[in-house]
């Protein structure tokens, strides 16, 4: 069924013709809403059946309703929290940038709820956490503490804050940290645009070809398993036909993202019909592993379910995808040694340091 939503998106909003002749083939309605929540894309979806007046069978059409008015509160409510948020770090005087979610939905689609939106994540300066985090306390929302954190602080890009009601905040002091390399969010902060959100709340996104690389290599580290990140892709292409796209493979070259680019160059062409104009491509690093990474990333077999194998699947594919073999070296080294220290920690906690547990 992946594949038929595939294709299915593949023509919205451009061709309702095929679209319309696609969901006369469609045999297992309950199957295909199902996929489309897990993917992210129902709100999409169902938009384009209202449109073409699609006929589907009772039983589908009332789930798809029902799925589809949770998933419009909320992101009413996730849109809300947003607001409050950057109106917060604003009055802080502290530059924040809203990555994906509801500031990415009002710019793309036609209605911004119809993107669903799990979590807030916002980008900030490394040396504005703590700042960030007492902006936010009135709010409710209180900055993960203990060995995680310190751990996330060293190695990873974001620190949770959970408030007493959800979303829950991702707070990004780095862009992102995968495939051996980190994107500093200084930097892209640095080239970002001002911006206000349907609210009115002030805040910064990243230039079009940085954020259009943010969001493929975040769909790469993920293993492109939701059909929505690919949709979204699409979609800023189409709403950015300026890009520059020299400029783009040039900063993708500078952070060491390459492969990771050309592998989601490669599955958006392959399950939404999208192609990159040619001046970004070119020959990348890591053909190998891209090729043994897109096996595992077309689609076409289901991503296990959470736990250590999501984990596993998560870092071999980074690991395949590093631009420099000495930071896929590095990158493997990091995390075996991290796996060992846990290890080591659960089973002799009296003989090793608490804070291998991280």
């Amino acid at each position: 069924m992946t594949a038929a939503l595939d294709r299915l998106m593949a023509t919205i909003p451009e061709a309702p013709e095929r679209f319309d002749a696609l969901c006369r083939d469609v045999t297992d309605w309950i199957t295909l809403v199902e996929s489309a929540g897990r993917d992210g894309v129902l709100g999409i979806l169902r938009r384009e059946i209202v449109l073409a007046r699609i006929p589907v069978p009772e039983d589908a059409r009332r789930l798809l309703e029902r799925l589809e008015a949770v998933e419009r509160l909320w992101q009413a409510n996730v849109a809300r929290a947003l607001d409050r948020a950057l109106l917060a770090l604003d009055a802080a005087g502290i530059q924040t940038a809203a990555l994906k979610g509801p500031a990415l939905a009002e710019r793309l689609y036609p209605e911004a709820a119809m993107r669903r939106c799990t979590d807030l994540d916002l980008l900030i300066a490394e040396r504005d956490i703590e700042r960030a985090a007492r902006a936010l306390e009135p709010l409710g929302y209180e900055l993960e503490d203990g060995l995680a954190a310190l751990y996330a602080r060293r190695h990873h890009h974001h620190l949770h804050l959970a408030g007493r009601c959800p979303p829950v905040i991702e707070l990004h002091f780095r862009a992102y940290v995968g495939f051996g390399v980190t994107l500093p969010a200084e930097t892209l902060l640095a080239r970002a645009r001002a911006h206000h959100t349907g609210g009115g709340a002030p805040c910064w996104v990243l230039a079009p070809e940085d954020e259009l690389l943010y969001l493929g290599v975040h769909a790469a580290g993920h293993c492109f398993d939701r059909l929505l990140w690919l949709y979204d892709l699409k979609l800023f292409m189409s709403r950015n036909p300026r890009l520059d796209w020299a400029l783009l493979a040039e900063r993708a070259r500078a952070f060491g993202v390459e492969a990771a680019w050309a592998l989601t160059r490669d599955v958006l062409k392959r399950r939404l019909g999208v192609a990159a104009p040619a001046t970004a491509t070119g020959r990348a690093p890591a053909r190998l592993g891209r090729r043994l990474v897109a096996r595992f990333v077309d689609g076409r077999v289901a991503p296990p379910a959470a736990g250590p194998l999501v984990t596993l699947r998560q870092l071999l594919v980074m690991a395949a995808l590093c631009d420099r073999p000495a930071s896929a070296a590095r990158f493997v080294g990091h995390h075996v040694a991290r796996i060992v220290r846990r290890r080591a920690q659960r089973w002799l906690p009296a003989l090793v340091p608490a804070k291998w547990a991280a």
